[in-house]
């Protein structure tokens, strides 16, 4: 799973996907794709992400 937001380092070159993507269509410039398009990742929005990191530091009590 990627885990996205708001206050992600979009300049990052090398572990930011949706970074990657935004500057090279901010560029007009093809987005890079490895491999042969089969693969798949999962990207899910920090706010979702976060009540759940939130409730383990309640639950590891």
């Amino acid at each position: 799973m990627y885990v996205y937001g708001e206050r992600q380092n979009i300049g990052d070159l090398y572990r930011n996907v949706v970074g990657i993507f935004m500057n090279q269509l901010w560029r007009d410039e093809p987005m890079t794709i490895f491999g042969d398009g089969t693969q798949q990742r999962s990207f899910t929005h920090i706010s979702d992400v976060s009540p759940v990191i939130a409730a383990v530091w309640f639950w590891a009590q």
